[in-house]
């Protein structure tokens, strides 16, 4: 019942994800 609004919330922090993911790489490096 819930997949719905779980899939809205996780395409909705999609460019969220990516901008921590490549903070997290530079970071890294």
């Amino acid at each position: 019942m819930q997949r719905g609004h779980y899939l809205s919330t996780v395409y909705n922090n999609l460019p969220l994800n990516v901008v921590l993911s490549v903070e997290a790489v530079y970071t890294k490096t």
